[in-house]
């Protein structure tokens, strides 16, 4: 069963993709499949947040 990621998780994973230690859709799955676990209730608005930006990182607009 997953775990709620801890503010430090995800301060973690955005060190990650800054210095290219995990890829944008690595980190974009991650936080993807927990935001969207229903078996979790995210009561933390700030996580919440920085999981939807997360699970966007590796979205690409087309023109």
């Amino acid at each position: 069963m997953r775990e709620i990621p801890r503010k430090s998780d995800l301060i973690t994973k955005m060190q990650n993709l800054i210095s290219g230690h995990e890829s944008r859709k690595t980190v974009s799955e991650w936080a993807f499949d927990i935001y969207n676990d229903d078996s979790l209730r995210i009561s933390d608005p700030m996580i919440s947040n920085y999981l939807e930006m997360l699970g966007a990182v590796d979205f690409t607009i087309l023109r």
